[in-house]
């Protein structure tokens, strides 16, 4: 058996060396801990250099583009003005084809000539005509000419070409059209329609009672003494009796007053037939009834008042009428 002493000295050493052991195993694990916080560390800073870096990258193509855009606007714009310049100069410079310009040329053996011609003076162009000819026709053209020194008079009865310049007034290009003008005057009104036929058959009658009529045993036929009008003669006073005189749509007006204190009934006959009734009482005051009546005739039906025996007491002086009018034929 060994010795207290040694016993307690090995268990002294297995416990440093354990203490030992943690101690490195935790100053491994602290560094590796720290190693891997530096690590994302790092890794987190990369990736925001990156998202700059990209950032930076898009603004700058944002940029190359609108300045790119600007350069071509600017290119357009520059082309457009460049263009409508060499228009402007076009114009102005352009040579007259021989459509442009209305002009009559006597020439010899050429009709086919090409004229040309630029603009000069306001309102003329500088024609020049080439002519072949002899000598006669080209000292003519030159003497017409103004003496210009472009012309080429040759010698006699040699042929030669004259190119001689000749201004003309002519018209310039037709304009664009311009704005519509104001609303003429309204014409003169038409001829007059023809008129509508005129309505030609006129009747119309009215008539009344002067005394008083009734009282009768039977019903009887009323005859109104007093005639105030009768166009078309189609009552007879006589008789009591409208006879129609053409065919059309007839209206008549019956007025009946009756006697005091007593009672009076007319009936209004067509034909015979009974059409409509009138009915007063004067009962305990005096009292007026009427009625209309609008009948359709031909010609030779008639219309007729009758007094009923039951109420037969009318009362006169014009107070009981009896009218009627046309009111279109048919």
């Amino acid at each position: 058996m060994s010795p207290p002493t040694t016993t307690a000295t090995t268990s002294i050493l297995i416990t440093l060396i354990t203490l030992t052991t943690i101690i490195v195993l935790n100053d491994c694990t602290n560094s590796d801990l720290q190693q891997q916080s530096q690590t994302q560390q790092q890794q987190q800073h990369n990736q925001y250099q990156q998202y700059n870096n990209n950032n930076n990258n898009l603004h700058s193509l944002q940029h190359q583009k609108l300045q790119h855009h600007h350069q071509q606007q600017q290119q357009q714009q520059q082309q457009s003005k460049s263009k409508q310049r060499h228009h402007k100069n076009n114009n102005k410079n352009r040579p007259l084809r021989a459509r442009d310009v209305s002009t009559t040329s006597t020439t010899s053996n050429n009709n086919n000539n090409n004229n040309l011609a630029t603009y000069g003076q306001d309102g003329f162009c500088e024609l020049e005509l080439v002519c072949k000819s002899n000598n006669n026709l080209i000292n003519n053209l030159h003497t017409h000419s103004n003496n210009n020194p472009n012309s080429n008079p040759t010698s006699s009865g040699e042929a030669h070409t004259a190119h001689i310049p000749v201004k003309l007034p002519i018209r310039g290009p037709k304009g664009p059209p311009g704005p519509p003008g104001e609303r003429g005057a309204d014409g003169m009104p038409g001829f007059p329609g023809s008129p509508a036929p005129a309505f030609k058959k006129k009747v119309a009658f009215f008539a009344g009672l002067t005394q008083n009529f009734g009282p009768t045993v039977d019903n009887t036929d009323i005859i109104f003494d007093r005639v105030i009008t009768n166009i078309g003669s189609g009552y007879s006073p006589s008789t009591g009796r409208f006879t129609a005189p053409y065919n059309g749509a007839y209206q008549f007006n019956v007025i009946v007053s009756a006697q005091g204190r007593e009672k009076a009934a007319v009936m209004v006959l067509k034909n015979g037939e009974m059409v409509a009734t009138v009915w007063a009482e004067s009962i305990p005051y005096w009292a007026t009834s009427s009625n209309i009546v609008v009948l359709s005739l031909d010609k030779g039906d008639q219309v007729w008042l009758i007094l009923l025996n039951k109420a037969s007491h009318l009362h006169g002086y014009m107070y009981t009428t009896f009218s009627g009018f046309i009111i279109f034929d048919l």
